[in-house]
C-alpha cells in the first residue's frame, strides 16, 4: 500500500535492510466518495470518509498474512480503533510515523480519547512511535510518548536543484509556494513580503499554488501589487516554480505545526532554496541538520531579519544543499532506521520505555 504523501513509500526498502516482512497500512485508500458524496452537510461527508478509510486500513492489517510487524504511514488515532484491535490481535510490532498527533489530539474529546488509547498501546503493548526530524524528547510543550524512533524526511521523488543565474544579474526571487489551508495563512504573509520589497530594492515576489484554492481576496492583492501567482496544480508545476526561486517563505499557525514537519520546507531546500519559516523544534531541526539551509522567526515582525539572514546564505546555498541531501538520501535514512528497530525484534534487546503520554 502507498503512503498518502508519496516521498514516504522508499519505507518500503525496510524490508531489504531489515530481514523482516511489513504489512504497509496507509490512509491512501480506494475512493469511495460515490457512498456519500450525495449527503449535503460537509461535516458529515467528512465523517463517512474517515469511517471508510479507517475500515479500509483495519482490512488490510486483516489481510496481512505471514509478515514480521506493521508500519503505519499516517493515521488519525481518533478513528483507528479497529485497526489498533487487528494490529493487537496479531501480537507483531506495530511501527507508527508520528505526524502532528501530539498536538491536534487537543481539538476535541473525541481526539483526546483516541490519543489517550494509542498512549496506553504504546506504553503498554508493542506499538512503536517513528518522530520525522525530531524526536520528542525535551520538547516544551509536547507529551511525549515512553520511547521514539527518529527518521529524517525524506527526500521528494523529483525533486532537485536547478542552476540558477548569479544575483548580479537579476532580483531575488522570494515565493510562497503550497496548497492554501487555514493552518497556512497566506494573506498576513503576502502583506509582510510587500512590505519588505517596498523597503529592498532588487527583490521580486512570486507565489505559487493550485489556483482554484486562490481565493479572490488574494488574487485581488496579487494583482495590485504586481505579485505574479503560478498554477502548481501538476506535480512538474509545482517543481519548476520551486526550483525558479532562491528564497522560499512558509508561514504556519503554532497550533497545527509545532511539532510536526512541514513537505514544503523539505521540498524547498531539495530544490536549492532558502527556507524562511517559524521557528518550532520540528521545522527548525528540517532546516539546520547537518547544516543550516533556513532561517527562523518568531512572529511576522521578525521576517525582515530572517530575509535577510537568508539573502546572505545564498552565496554558498548550493555545497549546503548538496550536504542537506545527502543526509536525507534513502540509503542513508533506512540503515539508520533498521538499526533502531533491530532490538525491537530482539525481545530481550527491546529499547526501554520511560514514563511518557502513556502514564
Amino acid at each position: 500500500m502507498q503512503a498518502a504523501h508519496e516521498t514516504f513509500d522508499m519505507l518500503v526498502d525496510l524490508e531489504g535492510h531489515t530481514g523482516k516482512r511489513f504489512a504497509f497500512i496507509s490512509e491512501r485508500t480506494p475512493r469511495r466518495d460515490k457512498l456519500y458524496k450525495w449527503i449535503p452537510v460537509a461535516p458529515l461527508r467528512q465523517v463517512c470518509f474517515q469511517v471508510l478509510t479507517a475500515l479500509d486500513m483495519a482490512a488490510e492489517a486483516w489481510r496481512a498474512r505471514d509478515v514480521d510487524a506493521f508500519f503505519i504511514y499516517e493515521h488519525k488515532p481518533w478513528y483507528s480503533y479497529l485497526l489498533y484491535a487487528v494490529c493487537v490481535a496479531r501480537r507483531k510490532p506495530v511501527f507508527f510515523i508520528v505526524h502532528g498527533i501530539q498536538q491536534t489530539y487537543r481539538q476535541s474529546v473525541v481526539h483526546r480519547l483516541g490519543f489517550a488509547v494509542l498512549c496506553k498501546l504504546e506504553r503498554h503493548g508493542n506499538f512503536w512511535p517513528v518522530h520525522i526530524e525530531r524526536s520528542d524528547r525535551q520538547v516544551p510543550g509536547v507529551v511525549p510518548f515512553s520511547t521514539s524512533i527518529f527518521m529524517r524526511h525524506p527526500l521528494p521523488c523529483d525533486m532537485a536543484p536547478r542552476a540558477r543565474a548569479p544575483l548580479a544579474d537579476r532580483p531575488v526571487r522570494i515565493g510562497i509556494a503550497g496548497i492554501m489551508r487555514k493552518d497556512k495563512p497566506i494573506v498576513p504573509l503576502l502583506h509582510a513580503l510587500l512590505r519588505f520589497r517596498g523597503e529592498n530594492e532588487n527583490v521580486e515576489i512570486a507565489v505559487g499554488t493550485p489556483l482554484w484554492q486562490a481565493s479572490p481576496e488574494l488574487l485581488d492583492m496579487a494583482k495590485a501589487a504586481s505579485v505574479s501567482v503560478v498554477e502548481t496544480d501538476k506535480g512538474p508545476q509545482y517543481q519548476d516554480f520551486i526550483q525558479s526561486l532562491d528564497i522560499i517563505v512558509a508561514h504556519f499557525e503554532r497550533d497545527a505545526f509545532y511539532f510536526r514537519p512541514s513537505g514544503v520546507v523539505s521540498d524547498a531546500i531539495a530544490g536549492g532554496c532558502i527556507v524562511v519559516a517559524p521557528a518550532f523544534p520540528t521545522i527548525e531541526a528540517q532546516m539546520s541538520q547537518p547544516v543550516r539551509c533556513g532561517e527562523s522567526y518568531e512572529d511576522l515582525t521578525d521576517l525582515p531579519g530572517a530575509l535577510h539572514r537568508a539573502i546572505e546564505r545564498l552565496a554558498n546555498s548550493a555545497e549546503r544543499t548538496a550536504r542537506w541531501r545527502d543526509l536525507r538520501a534513502s540509503e542513508n535514512i533506512l540503515a539508520d532506521l533498521a538499526a533502531q528497530m533491530a532490538p525491537v525484534f530482539d525481545a530481550e534487546g527491546a529499547p526501554a520505555r520511560t514514563a511518557g503520554a502513556g502514564g
